[in-house]
């Protein structure tokens, strides 16, 4: 685990550092659309993707412009940036229903240690985490799943903390390529069953969320209490299976799922890479790119 950890490091640092030069032309077309500039909006974005965000954001009349006019696709960027930090309530209500879905993956290793990842339920009976996190049945059979695991006062854990059996016979699926890994869940324990967390849904189209967007990352940072990234989280690049945002993470972030403002599932973190004066730039798997290659097996 340890070593497919490693691998899957070096590999994002190469396609980290290989993006450079896109990431920096993309970011620099943006500023320009932004600032009214005429510019080919697709520089920045596919127009197939850019329409599904507008949709998915309810803009219907605004996705069907993209591609025919140059200010529709201004206009979508300036919406989904946004010109203040400023967010509807229900994203509170809304990011607190998610968060309960997601929790922390506990795995037993040698001399009574343990490592840690997130892991989130994607059904009452199944959970998605990184390959790196759990590698294999064996490794499957002595991990558990806990949920509710927060703070709900500064060193006072909520008393909603429940743990789930990993069941690798009920269900495995790994991808070492991909860095995922789906796996079955008891879905009861003392008499308190997974349902009462709900789930995570999975959205095929591609334009869950774009460059220049914030994202919000739900993770148990150093195996502690859940924590959430919500500052200076931004999308940066998205490519292939790929995509690479600007967002604080720490060891046990592996397997934390990356959401959109409205909470829709965009990835899955699996790995990150300092970028000098305290930038870090992570690397997450696309849902989109999950849900085809499950669907391809």
């Amino acid at each position: 685990m340890v070593v497919n950890k490693g691998i899957v490091r070096l590999e994002a640092a190469i396609r980290i550092l290989g993006r450079e030069p896109i990431r920096k032309a993309k970011l620099e077309a943006l500023l320009v659309l932004l600032a009214g500039g005429k510019l080919n909006s697709a520089l920045i974005e596919p127009i197939e993707r850019q329409q599904t965000r507008a949709k998915l954001l309810n803009l219907e009349a605004l996705g069907d412009e993209i591609g025919r006019n140059r200010v529709a696709s201004q206009i979508l960027f300036e919406a989904v940036i946004g010109k203040d930090d400023t967010l509807p309530r229900r994203f509170l209500s809304r990011g607190a229903q998610v968060a309960r879905s997601v929790g922390r993956i506990v795995v037993p290793v040698d001399n009574g240690e343990f490592l840690y990842g997130t892991g989130s339920l994607i059904s009452t009976q199944l959970a998605i985490t990184n390959n790196h996190v759990i590698d294999s049945v064996e490794t499957a059979r002595d991990a558990v799943l806990e949920l509710g695991y927060y703070d709900v006062e500064p060193n006072f854990p909520s008393s909603e903390r429940q743990v789930f059996a990993i069941d690798p016979d009920k269900f495995f699926y790994t991808n070492t390529t991909l860095d995922f890994t789906i796996i079955g869940i008891e879905s009861q324990a003392d008499s308190v069953s997974t349902a009462s967390y709900g789930a995570l849904d999975f959205i095929l189209n591609s334009g869950k969320a774009l460059i220049g967007e914030g994202v919000n990352i739900l993770h148990h940072a150093g195996g502690g209490p859940q924590r959430i990234s919500i500052r200076e989280n931004t999308l940066v690049d998205v490519f292939d299976n790929w995509i690479h945002y600007v967002s604080d993470t720490a060891p046990g972030s592996s397997g934390a799922p990356v959401f959109n403002d409205e909470w829709q599932l965009v990835a899955i973190h699996h790995a990150s890479l300092p970028w000098g004066d305290g930038l870090i730039v992570n690397e997450g798997i696309r849902i989109s790119a999950i849900v085809k290659n499950l669907s391809s097996n």
